[in-house]
């Protein structure tokens, strides 16, 4: 996918409306299914990783890498917010990981909001 930030905003702000999926598709969307990591409640979704309650509400993410590249795209829509980041460097070796501190990255946004 080639995409830009502003599209990835443009995104969130279709999704918190209901022209292009209803509120019942976003609903279907959005409903936990698999638990795909027990011990941070995480579910997948259709296409997004579920996290049905934390301290910031409902959290439903997607995030995507390779080698050497990652990408966060976090919707918390109790609270009307999206955190979009991307990188070209995934992680330095022996110094930091960002797919070990995805989480705490995205998590560490919304706090300073």
């Amino acid at each position: 996918m080639l995409s830009t930030a502003r599209d990835m905003y443009r995104w969130h702000r279709v999704l918190e409306a209901d022209t292009i999926l209803s509120r019942r598709a976003k609903a279907e969307l959005f409903t936990p299914r698999v638990l795909i990591d027990r011990k941070a409640k995480v579910h997948y979704g259709y296409g997004w990783g579920v996290l049905p309650r934390t301290e910031h509400g409902r959290v439903a993410e997607h995030d995507a890498g390779n080698d050497w590249s990652i990408g966060e795209f976090a919707r918390f829509p109790d609270k009307r917010v999206m955190v979009f980041w991307i990188t070209n460097q995934a992680y330095r070796a022996g110094k930091w990981n960002l797919e070990d501190i995805n989480s705490k990255l995205t998590l560490g946004l919304v706090r300073a909001l």
